[in-house]
């Protein structure tokens, strides 16, 4: 077993269980029961000297080259692997011959070319095949390939070298000889033309030379005359052209006098404005200098009137600050001096009241020791008379109590002249309840409960109440013989019996009672007890041990009541079969919380949420990522599973941190980090940087989702935890659809992906923050009070192996669970878009519509089975989601249209989340009470370390078969590959939800902290207290 990965030049052949016939790849994973080889596809070359013979019967020799090797495609290299590969081999190198094509494969590929050859041969002349080369190199080309095409072999170069004459022929030897003696007569007829041609050429040169000399002199002479007279025209223009520029000079000399003439008029007009300006600013300044200097002297003037006020004022300022000064310190010092008074005074009653505490405390302790000495005592006294029974007659003999009791009744009935009935209560030997049976004084007070009315009732003539009993009437009923009604406290359910006194055999369950109120010769007198019949049917006690747990959980499967274990405010446990609670209004069940429950809760909601859009901001941008990276999507897949198994270790470390120390500051450090490791995974600017720090993200993920469900949890009502488990469970789906919101915001570029995680850094840091501003979990906070304050790491990790010593079974069950929930929504879902975008061949947008649809379902399934889950259990909510899931896989993959796989998407994760959202409350009714913010998030997540690989395991089989597409293109099987392993998870998951356990209603709120107990029994220990606690349990124990 192994990932096997073939070179760049060959290709694994894996064949055996699994696959239909053989499976041709470049990487895999190989199992035990499969089988893989390896063949090339490297090109080789065949040197085949061909014997062949012509129509006209001429036979000659034909020396040829082809380059022959495996056709790369997956069908010709099928065909190869079957055929060619392996047929010969009896060992290892044979079998690496066959492999390569270096063996059997040449004698198969001559043959086919020499037979192939001869018979395109045997039609053509050999002026045909001198003429046609190129046409017979085509043709075999052609016929060779044609066969080839079988065994998957392709020709990539055939080259056909000159025909040779074969032993005894010299055919080709005579046409070399006709060809040499041809060419040498050619070459002289050659010869003779070249020099007739020479002489011709040479005079047809000297008269076209004459003739060329003539014709250039003609034409040098006309251009000359052309010349000149071009001359004249050049000269007479340029003495006209003269004559108009010195016109032109004269005319610009006048215009220019003139012009300077005006401009000077124009200057002398300027100067004199300019003159006349500068006299009338001169006397403008003059007026603005003596303005000025009037100015400045009235505020100089008044600079000073206001300098003398405010000196007055601060002057009188600091006179009333001083005063205000002194009067502040006069009091402050009496305040101080009056305070140090009272200090003083607090404490030395402070002082005096610790001195009479410890006064109480040290007269308290030795109370209780010499109590303790005593109970000591009494333990072995009634272990020497017998037991506690025996103990309690002794102790009434010694106090003279039945004497008491005695001249108490005579002096009551003195002079009142009573009538006597005397009564047989039945055996009391040995089966009727001696002094060993613990029950023997309440069945004695009921077996003497019926005489006793008959004769109140024959004594005095008064009947008890219709409630109470029913007297006979004539002969129907004995004085030994009465009925008796009885109501459960609370009013659930009631009884009428008649019992026998010799034979009185109840139900005993000390949560219930009856009050008797009797008047007897005109005095009232009062008798309680605490025996009634059973409401519910008694059921076997839970079986212990792997076997009997899943007989016995597969039979109450098929049972409507469950089977459940009663422990009442004694201590004692019964197992009883309840039938389920009526479905309450869940408004009525959401207002049950109070406003802190409702704070825990939407916080503890909205951190997996935030966990739950980290993780998907990954898995629906896989594409995106794998541009990005410039890598394949199964190795961007690699980050979820480095992200998955992770994700255990964190569960363990802020599980136990939160059982330890609380959930709030476990949590808010958690969800800070996770924000700053989205921000840095931003920055990662190599895909191994990127794969380092998503490994990190996956130990801080894990210690979210057991503090979330223990914060959000623990103080909900026991029959409202269905439904807020439900919808607790769906801010993992929340977290999708919020992700998948944002990715089709951003758009499918390549770049977009670092602002859907922008996003989710921003929510995780600030639950984290909001976190910060609550306080800590009441219910935690309480169960620590109970359970001592301080529980030293000692203490609490010895009652960790205690409980995983005592819980191992429970432990196994819950992780192979959580393994098969996680395969279950890792396979339905983190391939899903990419489901979409490549086999249904939808955009970006369309994609993300799609997912987003299908995870509103998943919300609202969640909801509805964990709200119904309170009503017909856990477990059948969980099995029946898994199975109407596994019949839905067909509708899911096979619509090609947007609408249809919506549809059928939101109701495939409708029952995929709706069996998921049964598990926040099963984990924790099933967990330890003491460790139900670690056991479930340790569970969790080693179920999310062992089903890490399902999205990769996805990808390979997917990308390693291929579908052709409407469009005509071959892409990865997505859709059969998730049907497939879809269907065999949700059969697994309802076989072991089937087989087992199931506490629903179990109560762990006033369960103390991890440790507490430990701790408790160290400090007996130290105390050396521990013989009176063991004799305290031996008392309640016999009692």
């Amino acid at each position: 077993m192994g990932y096997h990965v073939s070179d760049a030049n060959s290709y694994l052949v894996v064949t055996g269980g699994g696959i239909q016939d053989v499976k041709i790849v470049k990487k895999a994973w190989v199992w035990p029961w499969q089988r893989h080889s390896r063949i090339s596809i490297s090109p080789f070359d065949f040197e085949i000297t061909l014997q062949a013979m012509t129509v006209e019967k001429l036979q000659f020799s034909l020396p040829a080259v082809f380059t022959i090797g495996p056709d790369d495609h997956i069908d010709a290299l099928g065909k190869y692997a079957k055929i060619l590969t392996g047929k010969t081999a009896t060992n290892s190198a044979k079998r690496e011959a066959a492999a390569t094509g270096r063996g059997h494969v040449q004698d198969i590929v001559k043959g086919i070319i020499e037979g192939e050859t001869r018979v395109i041969v045997s039609g053509m002349t050999m002026e045909e095949i001198f003429k046609e080369r190129q046409v017979f190199k085509t043709k075999v080309i052609e016929n060779v390939q044609s066969e080839l095409n079988q065994f998957g072999l392709r020709i990539y170069n055939a080259n056909v070298k000159e025909l040779q004459d074969t032993a005894g022929s010299e055919y080709f030897k005579f046409l070399s000889r006709k060809a040499h003696e041809g060419a040498s007569n050619q070459a002289k007829v050659d010869v003779a033309n070249a020099m007739m041609m020479g002489n011709i050429g040479e005079a047809e040169k000297r008269g076209r030379t004459r003739q060329e000399i003539s014709k250039i002199d003609a034409q040098t002479a006309v251009l000359e005359t052309q010349r000149k007279s071009e001359k004249a025209k050049a000269d007479a223009e340029l003495a006209t052209t003269q004559v108009k520029l010195d016109m032109g000079i004269s005319l610009a000399n006048i215009e220019a006098n003139r012009n300077a003439e005006a401009k000077d008029a124009q200057l002398q007009r300027q100067v004199e404005l300019e003159r006349a300006q500068t006299e009338l600013e001169r006397r403008r300044a003059t007026d603005l200098v003596h303005a000025k200097i009037e100015r400045e002297s009235a505020q100089q003037q008044a600079d000073a009137k206001f300098y003398a006020e405010s000196k007055d004022a601060d002057g009188l300022l600091y006179k009333q600050q001083q005063d205000a000064e002194a009067g502040y310190l006069a009091t402050v010092k009496g305040a101080d001096a009056l305070v140090y008074k009272q200090k003083q005074e607090a404490d030395a009653n402070l002082y005096r009241a610790t001195k009479e505490a410890e006064a109480a405390f040290i007269a308290a302790q030795k109370e209780a020791e010499g109590i303790t000495e005593k109970a000591k005592a009494y333990g072995h006294m009634a272990s020497v008379l017998g037991g506690p029974q025996g103990l309690l007659q002794y102790l009434l003999l010694k106090s003279n109590t039945y004497e008491k009791l005695a001249k108490a009744n005579a002096q009551a009935i003195n002079g009142l002249q009573p009538k006597i009935s005397v009564w047989n209560t039945g055996d009391q030997g040995a089966n009727g309840g001696g002094g060993g049976d613990a029950m023997a004084s309440i069945r004695n007070v009921l077996q003497g409960l019926p005489p006793l009315l008959s004769t109140v009732h024959e004594q005095t003539g008064i009947e008890p109440p219709s409630w109470l009993a029913k007297m006979p009437s004539g002969g129907e009923q004995g004085p030994s013989q009465a009925m008796v009604k009885g109501t459960e406290a609370g009013g659930k359910s009631s009884f009428k019996s008649p019992i026998n006194p010799a034979r009185a055999a109840l139900t005993l369950d000390s949560s219930l009672g009856t009050c008797i109120r009797i008047s007897l010769f005109g005095r009232r007198h009062k008798l309680s007890f605490r025996a009634t019949m059973a409401p519910n049917e008694d059921a076997a006690p839970v079986a212990r041990g792997t076997m009997a747990t899943m007989k016995q959980s597969w039979a109450d499967l098929f049972r409507w009541r469950q089977r459940v274990s009663i422990t009442n405010e004694y201590g004692e446990t019964a197992t009883e079969w309840q039938s389920p609670e009526p479905l309450q209004n869940p408004v009525k069940l959401f207002m049950q919380l109070s406003a802190r429950d409702w704070v825990f809760f939407i916080v503890g909601l909205a951190a997996w949420t935030a966990d739950a859009f980290d993780f998907h901001a990954l898995s629906i941008q896989t594409v995106k990522l794998a541009d990005y990276y410039n890598t394949t999507k199964t190795n961007i897949t690699t980050a979820i599973t480095l992200t998955l198994l992770l994700r255990s270790v964190g569960a363990a470390f802020f599980g136990l941190a939160g059982d330890k120390f609380g959930r709030k500051w476990p949590m808010v450090l958690n969800m800070i980090v996770l924000g700053l490791l989205q921000i840095a995974t931003i920055y990662s600017a190599t895909f191994q940087q990127f794969l380092a720090v998503r490994s990190l993200f996956g130990l801080f993920m894990g210690g979210v989702y057991g503090n979330a469900i223990a914060m959000a949890l623990e103080n909900c009502p026991v029959n409202a935890r269905g439904l807020m488990s439900g919808i607790l469970q769906q801010g993992y789906s929340l977290g999708y659809v919020l992700a998948a919101c944002a990715n089709l915001g951003v758009g499918g570029a390549t770049d977009s992906w670092k602002t859907v995680f922008w996003i989710a850094a921003g929510l995780s840091i600030g639950v984290g923050l909001v976190r910060i501003c609550f306080p800590e979990s009441q219910q935690f906070l309480a169960a620590k009070r109970a359970g001592k304050p301080k529980v030293t790491p000692a203490a609490f990790f010895r009652e960790t192996r205690a409980m995983l010593a005592k819980e191992w079974r429970m432990c196994i069950y819950c992780v192979i669970l959580m393994t098969w929930f996680n395969y279950y929504s890792h396979t339905s879902q983190d391939s899903y878009t990419t489901f979409l975008l490549t086999q249904k061949e939808f955009g970006n947008a369309a994609a993300s519509r799609g997912s987003i649809i299908m995870k509103v379902g998943a919300c609202v399934g969640g909801t509805i089975i964990g709200y119904l889950s309170q009503f017909v259990g856990r477990r059948r909510a969980m099995v029946g989601a898994a199975l109407i899931s596994g019949c839905l896989i067909p509708a899911w993959i096979l619509p090609t249209g947007e609408r249809s796989l919506s549809a059928s998407g939101f109701f495939m994760q409708f029952f995929v989340q709706g069996a998921w959202g049964v598990i926040p409350i099963h984990l924790n009714e099933l967990s330890p009470p003491a460790f139900r913010s670690s056991f479930p998030g340790i569970t969790y997540q080693l179920g999310n370390m062992i089903s890490s690989p399902s999205a990769q395991i996805v990808n390979a089989i997917a990308e390693s078969h291929l579908l052709t597409r409407p469009s005509g293109d071959r892409v990865e099987a997505y859709g059969p590959t998730m049907g497939v392993a879809t269907a065999i998870i949700a059969l697994g998951i309802a076989v072991t939800a089937a087989l087992g356990p199931e506490k629903r209603g179990s109560r762990f709120e006033t369960t103390a902290p991890a440790g507490a107990e430990q701790e408790v029994m160290m400090k007996r220990r130290e105390s050396g207290s521990e013989d009176a606690y063991e004799s305290e349990a031996r008392l309640e124990k016999g009692g």
